[in-house]
């Protein structure tokens, strides 16, 4: 996977534990251009790890990629890191922007569900409608008034601050958050974007169902698996054999060992980052057998497919899985 040179032009605090990147071209050259909803794949200083952060500006800008960080707590390494290390002046690698987060330019109207950190993506799908002209409503959901970056800019500043809602748990003069404030009245044909804590887009999903509104026009992105609800059966984990074709490699992946565990003892490294199926960073093309699906990246359409899976958390229901390794 390509990355290339960024440097970091701009630091600041966006909110508590929330700071934000703003990258442009060390040669002052444009950048690969980008649609809201996209992200990066960030390469994390002084580490071998990578890790997904949403680009928040408007997507008319070629000059610049802005990003927005929570420190973690605790961090698997990829945010303390940054917290600690990203500073002005200094060189970041990233890929091309990728977008799984996609607006859908037809519909009629546009609902965007923001929880916490999960503003960022909205943020720019916000510019991006506002651009276009197009009926939106952003409502903007914190724990707590510290915690709410952009807040100034998104109540005072933005030309699209009459279709924000924010809402606060602790914060005198602030409703908190109910989906029946966004879903309620809802139009038909509308689109739901939401992203944030798994437990919202689980609330969203419910709520789109109880107003009529069919799944497919809820559109969502994770950031942690926090939340999630886990199987109420426990899945079992079945050994299997795994060819890496082009590595003309086949090794035993044991119950207790993942496939990119396997492959990096056999000396493949696979790119990983969020090792929790919520990334996609692994997604790898599948050329023989039948994967067990257990991430939360690929679409209903691309599990039933069989043609991808994702070899950090998932496994075979086949004895025998052949990867385009």
């Amino acid at each position: 996977m390509p990355f290339v040179d960024t440097v970091i032009t701009r630091r600041r605090t966006e909110a508590k534990g929330i700071f934000s990147l703003e990258l442009r071209s060390p040669k002052q050259q444009s950048l690969p251009a980008f649609q809201a909803g996209a992200h990066l794949d960030v390469c994390i200083p002084g580490t071998d790890l990578v890790r997904q952060y949403s680009l928040l500006n408007d997507p008319q800008e070629r000059d610049r990629y802005v990003l927005a960080i929570q420190r973690e707590e605790p961090s698997r390494g990829g945010s303390e890191t940054l917290f600690e290390q990203a500073h002005e002046g200094q060189i970041l690698k990233v890929s091309a922007p990728k977008n799984r987060f996609q607006l859908v330019p037809e519909a009629r109207h546009h609902v965007l569900i923001a929880g916490g950190i999960g503003i960022t993506p909205l943020l720019s799908m916000a510019q991006a409608l506002h651009q276009q002209q197009a009926s939106f409503t952003l409502h903007y959901s914190t724990s707590t008034r510290a915690r709410a970056a952009f807040y100034d800019y998104l109540q005072q500043e933005a030309p699209f601050a009459a279709q924000v809602r924010c809402y606060h748990d602790d914060y005198k003069g602030h409703l908190a958050f109910s989906l029946r404030m966004a879903l309620e009245g809802i139009d038909p044909e509308a689109q739901v974007y939401v992203c944030g804590p798994a437990t919202l887009i689980r609330a969203t999903l419910a709520g789109a169902r109880v107003v009529g509104l069919p799944v497919e026009q809820v559109h969502y992105e994770y950031f942690s698996l926090q939340g999630l609800e886990k199987p109420a059966v426990p899945q079992e984990n079945r050994p299997f054999e795994v060819v890496l074709a082009r590595q003309q490699k086949s090794l035993w992946v044991g119950p207790e060992q993942s496939i990119v565990e396997v492959a990096k003892e056999a000396g493949v490294d696979i790119l990983v980052s969020c090792q929790e199926g919520i990334c996609g960073t692994c997604v790898t093309p599948v050329l023989e057998g039948e994967p067990e699906h257990r991430d939360h990246y690929l679409t209903r359409q691309e599990k039933h497919s069989q043609r991808l899976m994702t070899p950090c958390c998932s496994r075979s229901r086949t004895q025998r899985l052949v990867l385009d390794l």
